[in-house]
């Protein structure tokens, strides 16, 4: 439990980040758009963000259901104890899934930050990073459909909570 509130601790940065981000990226989207019919962007969750930040602790959790077949903790506790709707459970179990592999892409991103900073440093020159591979980001988009946004920012606060744990063992062992 403790984690889960240190999970949800870390939403109201992520969630501020994120609209200033949204509002700059739709002026500029206003700016460049003559008012025809633009695609609406990808819209945050905060229901599901916050219940996903707060059981992902226990997303990799499985129980033997009355038939036998394995069962995921999580999606039983929406299910059974919260009542929330089917969709609403599938929306969750679908970003409890993939957040693993969003994180895992942005862990990439992190230390490959790292390396740069750390290069640039000792050379003085300016590299760009590499992107992260468009095959599997666009597979991992697609299977997550509309809640994409809300798994980058369980995935984000997930890699910002395991920084966190690692300065923490770290202050610890000094």
């Amino acid at each position: 439990w403790d984690e889960s509130s240190a999970l949800l601790a870390l939403l109201p940065k992520l969630m501020e980040s994120h609209a200033d981000e949204r509002e700059m990226v739709l002026g500029q989207d206003n700016i460049g758009r003559s008012g025809n019919a633009s695609a609406s962007p990808s819209v945050m969750d905060s229901r599901l963000l916050h219940i996903c930040a707060f059981i992902l602790p226990f997303h990799n959790l499985t129980f033997p259901d009355a038939k036998g077949r394995e069962c995921s903790v999580t999606t039983h506790m929406i299910r059974e104890a919260l009542k929330w709707s089917l969709k609403d459970v599938q929306a969750v179990s679908k970003i409890l899934q993939h957040v693993d592999e969003m994180a895992e892409i942005l862990s990439e991103i992190r230390s490959q930050s790292l390396q740069q900073q750390s290069q640039e440093e000792g050379e003085g020159v300016e590299q760009l990073l590499s992107p992260p591979c468009r095959l599997r980001s666009g597979l991992l988009l697609r299977s997550l459909k509309e809640h994409w946004v809300t798994c980058l920012l369980t995935a984000s606060a997930l890699e910002m909570r395991s920084w966190q744990r690692r300065l923490e063992e770290n202050n610890e062992s000094d």
